[in-house]
């Protein structure tokens, strides 16, 4: 039984589903809950439908879903990603099934995009699915496994879906190299823990050498990025700028920034000598 329909990248996914879930259902409302990857609410509007975004803290997140698919029309969209990017909250697999349960209520649709859940796969829905007709779970192989130039997505949903997205995107989606690299690393388990102790340990050190050398609290966090909040941030993103060092800041509040982690012990040291400079100018 086919749940899973591979393409060139979770974008390129994303960019599809406004345009082919219609042909399954008359659509009513979307909702995404945000701040979140702002391509969720782009491909939909860019697809003809307003888009409602909630901006929500992570602790309140789930009672805003349930909120939503206890008044929806049938057709309503919500989405949500799971571990969330930038704030990294997660919902528990319980929850997510219980807001599946709820959309599949109120003859609705819930998307679940698990771009960061390769940290902790223990906290997937997609061993669920079967259990989850209208549930849509995106994955993202670059988040995790890297390889910059090898696009692959994954789409996880009931097998009658499948078998019609499959169909849809065709038989040569993904190039042939892309297979071969994915197989065998998507094998490779020991290097998949290994990665998972090593970004476990990279968040911690990142976590101490801000607290060191800034102003900034963490507000939010995944194994794959930190998310933290200050009156500094973007002051700290120009002084890192300026050293060929680029973090993110939002546009819905300018009080929060994103660090990646880096990636060899000269990028540490890197970081760490411009923090040191920020930490010690006049």
């Amino acid at each position: 039984t086919q749940y899973l329909v591979a393409a060139p990248g979770t974008q390129a996914l994303i960019q599809t589903i406004p345009y082919w879930l219609p042909n399954h259902a008359k659509l009513s409302a979307i909702h995404i809950m945000g701040p979140t990857y702002g391509e969720h609410a782009r491909c939909w509007q860019r697809a003809g439908y307003d888009c409602e975004l909630h901006e929500t803290a992570s602790d309140n997140r789930k009672a805003r879903v349930r909120n939503i698919l206890a008044t929806a029309t049938p057709g309503t969209v919500v989405v949500i990603v799971n571990p969330n990017n930038p704030d990294g909250g997660i919902l528990p697999p319980d929850d997510i099934s219980e807001l599946a349960a709820l959309a599949e209520q109120a003859d609705s649709w819930l998307i679940v995009d698990e771009a960061f859940m390769d940290c902790r796969p223990g906290l997937s829905v997609c061993p669920m699915i079967d259990r989850l007709p209208r549930t849509l779970i995106l994955r993202s192989f670059g988040k995790f496994f890297g390889l910059a130039g090898v696009r692959l997505g994954c789409l996880v949903m009931a097998p009658n879906l499948a078998a019609n997205l499959s169909d849809r995107i065709g038989p040569w989606a993904i190039p042939g190299p892309t297979i071969e690299i994915a197989t065998r690393a998507f094998a490779d388990t020991s290097w998949q823990a290994d990665t998972r102790h090593r970004l476990a340990a990279d968040g911690n050190r990142l976590d101490n050498l801000i607290a060191a050398k800034t102003s900034l609290t963490r507000s939010g966090t995944t194994d794959l990025f930190r998310y933290y909040d200050g009156k500094e941030c973007a002051q700290l993103a120009d002084h890192l700028a300026s050293h060929g060092i680029l973090v993110r800041l939002f546009d819905h509040d300018v009080a929060k920034v994103r660090f990646g982690f880096p990636g060899t012990e000269d990028d540490w040291h890197h970081l760490e000598v411009t923090l040191h400079h920020w930490s010690s100018r006049g």
